[in-house]
């Protein structure tokens, strides 16, 4: 039993160690407001809400609208809270053409929104609410947890084997005195 405590204990100790704490249910959802189709070189005003698990509005600091135009350069543009708690507006400004965009959530990680496509003059079609999580597993973590689980299987099958032959052996000892 004793193996088994200390092989749990290593193995708990390394998950903690390996993956950061930070990130223990550290993630959020950003939904878009209707918003009216942007025109290249003009500014649009980007409404959207936070909610930490997808639920719960939450008031972050460093919240901002980040696009990487056709052209490669990436701008950045910070949000301010507007209304109610965890709703945001940015005045972005997008190149001509394909751009793709995210919504920089404070501390929690970025939320990719996608490709869009921006013309001179206003597309037919204003881009849609987009959900999605941007919470990740840490890789140390998604791989580790497999070894660790046939770790402490193994560590538990060595103690049910050792327990099994102190038994044996203990009763032999008392049958032949």
């Amino acid at each position: 039993m004793r193996k088994l405590l200390v092989g749990l204990g290593l193995v708990v100790t390394l998950l903690a160690i390996l993956s950061p704490s930070a990130l223990a249910g550290g993630w959020a959802v950003s939904t878009l407001d209707p918003m009216d189709p942007p025109v290249a070189g003009q500014d649009t005003e980007v409404g959207f809400t936070i909610r930490q698990h997808g639920v719960t509005p939450v008031e972050l600091e460093n919240v901002a609208v980040a696009i990487t135009g056709p052209s490669g350069a990436i701008a950045v543009f910070d949000a301010q809270q507007d209304g109610t708690t965890g709703h945001y507006v940015a005045t972005v400004v997008f190149e001509e053409g394909q751009s793709t965009w995210e919504i920089r959530q404070g501390w929690f990680e970025a939320q990719q929104l996608g490709v869009i496509d921006v013309g001179m003059t206003a597309a037919p079609e204003a881009p849609v609410a987009v959900e999605s999580s941007s919470y990740r597993w840490p890789s140390a973590a998604r791989a580790l947890l497999p070894v660790a689980a046939i770790v402490l299987a193994g560590v538990a099958i060595a103690d049910a084997v050792s327990s099994r032959r102190r038994q044996r052996s203990a009763s032999q000892q008392s049958a032949s005195q």
